[in-house]
C-alpha cells in the first residue's frame, strides 16, 4: 500500500539523517517516551554449557551467530524432540518477536528495530501487529497470513489489501517454523540452561537454507525447549538476507541490498482458542492505496538485444524489467492472435499501456472476443494469448498485475482506467 511505502521511505530518510549526524558529533540523550510495559520475560541463568552459547533471555543485536556448532543429539533424544516440535507446530500459540535489521541506506549504517505480536493457528495462519520505531518516527501495521496469501490493513482506508509479497518473518513465524521443522535432523546440543525457573535445552541449527527466504546466507536458529516436556519456549534466528526478500515495502523504496537479521521469537499460551480468517478484500484491490491489481517490485528496465539473456522476471506475465527496443518493440496497440514475449510487452507497458492476456489451451473464442472489445474502447491496449499462466485471464500495467479465471467486465474496466497512462510508468505519454 502506498501509505506504507511512503512511511518506510520517510522513516529510512530520518534514520539516515540521524545516523549521519551521529557520525559528526555526539548525540544528546533522547528523552524517554512512555510506552506500554511488555510482558515480563524471565531472566536466563546459564549453567555450564558453552562459552559461546547465546543467552536465551537476551535482546537481538544483529551480530553474527556464535560459531560453536555443539554436539550432535543422541538419536533417541532427536526422535523425541522432533516428535514434540511436530506436535507443537499443530497447536495454536501466542508469539512475541523482537528483531533488529542491520543494513546500510545511501552508504550509512542503520539498525532497524522491529516488534511483532500475534497468534498462530495451525497449520499456516497467523494474525499479527508489527511495530517499527526509528528514533522519532513510529509505524504500526496489521497483517494476516492464510497459507500463501498475505493481507495487510491499510491505515488510511481501513480496508484489507492482499499483498504481492510472500509471507516473511515479519508477517508471522510460519515460514521460519516450517523451515526449522524440515531441518531438525541437523540439530545439535549447546547445553542445558534455565529460563526463569524452567530448565531448557539449548539446541542449534546451523546453515539452514531458506530460513528467511530464497537468498539468505549463513542462516542459523537456536531453540530453547523444556528439558522435561520439550515445549519450545523461545527461538533465535540470525542470517544474512537481501532486504527485498523481506517484502515489497522494502523493495519499493530502494532498500534492496544485503542486511543481517537477528530475531528472537517467544512462544506462550499453547492451545489457546484462535480463529484466524481471511479478511474481506474489495474485488481486484490490493496494495498501493487501493489501486486495482497486485503491485510488483519494479525491476531494472534496460533495453536488451533480441534474444539476449537477462535475470528472471518477478511475475508471470512480467510487469517491468528488461525488454527489447526498436524495431522489435513496442508493438502496435491492438489485438494479436499469437503469443507476444514479455520482452516485447514490457516496452508497451513502459509507455503507459495495458496488457490483457488469456490462457486457453483448448481454445476460447468467446473469451478472446470479449477481451478484444477493450482494445476498441480504449487506446494503448494489447490483447494477446499467454500460454502457461496460472489463470485464464491476466491484466498487466507497469508494476501491476491482476489475475483471475472468469470474465469480469467491471474488474477489467477498473484496472484499465486506473492504470492507463499511469505516472508509475517511465514514459506514460509516449503514444
Amino acid at each position: 500500500m502506498k501509505v506504507k511505502h511512503i512511511f518506510i521511505a520517510a522513516a529510512l530518510a530520518v534514520a539516515v539523517a540521524l545516523a549521519a549526524c551521529s557520525e559528526e558529533a555526539p548525540a544528546a540523550e533522547p528523552t524517554p517516551t512512555e510506552a506500554r510495559a511488555p510482558t515480563p520475560t524471565p531472566e536466563l541463568t546459564v549453567t555450564p554449557a558453552s562459552d559461546q552459547a547465546m543467552e536465551a533471555g537476551a535482546e537481538p543485536t544483529g551480530e553474527a551467530m556464535p560459531q560453536d556448532h555443539g554436539a550432535p543429539l543422541e538419536p533417541a533424544l532427536l526422535e523425541r524432540v522432533t516428535a514434540a516440535l511436530g506436535q507443537q507446530s499443530q497447536t495454536s500459540a501466542h508469539f512475541e518477536l523482537d528483531a533488529v535489521i542491520k543494513t546500510s541506506f545511501s552508504g550509512i549504517p542503520l539498525s532497524i528495530p522491529i516488534k511483532l505480536s500475534g497468534d498462530f493457528q495451525p497449520p499456516d495462519r497467523s494474525h499479527a501487529t508489527m511495530s517499527v520505531n526509528l528514533s522519532f518516527v513510529a509505524y504500526q501495521s496489521e497483517t494476516i497470513v492464510i497459507g500463501d496469501e498475505v493481507y495487510s490493513l491499510n491505515p488510511t482506508s481501513s480496508l484489507w489489501e492482499r499483498l504481492a509479497s510472500p509471507a516473511t518473518l515479519f508477517s508471522g513465524p510460519t515460514q521460519v517454523m516450517v523451515t526449522v521443522l524440515q531441518a531438525l535432523p541437523g540439530l545439535t546440543l549447546i547445553g542445558e540452561e534455565t529460563l526463569g525457573t524452567v530448565a531448557v535445552l539449548h539446541l542449534r541449527l546451523s546453515d539452514v537454507p531458506g530460513l528467511f527466504g530464497p537468498v539468505d546466507r549463513n542462516a542459523a536458529a537456536d531453540l530453547f525447549i523444556g528439558v522435561d516436556d520439550l515445549v519450545l519456549h523461545q527461538m533465535q534466528v540470525i542470517g544474512e538476507i537481501q532486504l527485498a526478500e523481506l517484502g515489497q515495502q522494502f523493495a519499493q523504496v530502494g532498500a534492496t541490498g544485503p542486511a543481517t537479521v537477528d530475531a528472537i521469537i517467544r512462544f506462550s499460551d499453547y492451545g489457546k482458542a484462535v480463529d484466524i480468517q481471511a479478511p474481506k478484500v474489495p474485488k481486484g484491490v490490493t496494495s498501493m492505496g487501493g489501486r486495482p491489481g497486485l503491485n510488483q517490485a519494479e525491476q531494472k528496465y534496460y533495453h536488451i538485444d533480441f534474444g539476449e539473456s537477462h535475470p528472471k522476471y518477478n511475475s508471470v506475465p512480467a510487469t517491468s524489467g528488461w525488454h527489447y527496443g526498436q524495431p522489435h518493440a513496442p508493438v502496435a496497440w491492438g489485438v494479436y492472435k499469437d503469443f507476444l514475449p514479455d520482452e516485447v510487452l514490457i516496452h508497451n507497458l513502459e509507455h503507459g499501456g495495458i496488457g490483457i492476456h488469456y490462457n486457453c489451451p483448448e481454445g476460447c473464442l468467446d473469451l478472446a472476443s470479449q477481451l478484444a472489445e477493450f482494445a476498441s474502447k480504449y487506446p494503448k491496449i494489447v490483447v494477446s494469448p499467454y500460454p502457461g499462466m496460472e489463470t485464464r485471464i491476466a491484466l498487466t500495467a507497469w508494476t501491476y498485475l491482476d489475475k483471475f479465471d472468469e470474465f469480469d467486465a467491471e474488474r477489467i474496466t477498473d484496472f484499465v482506467e486506473a492504470h492507463i497512462n499511469s505516472p508509475d510508468s517511465p514514459e506514460p505519454f509516449v503514444p
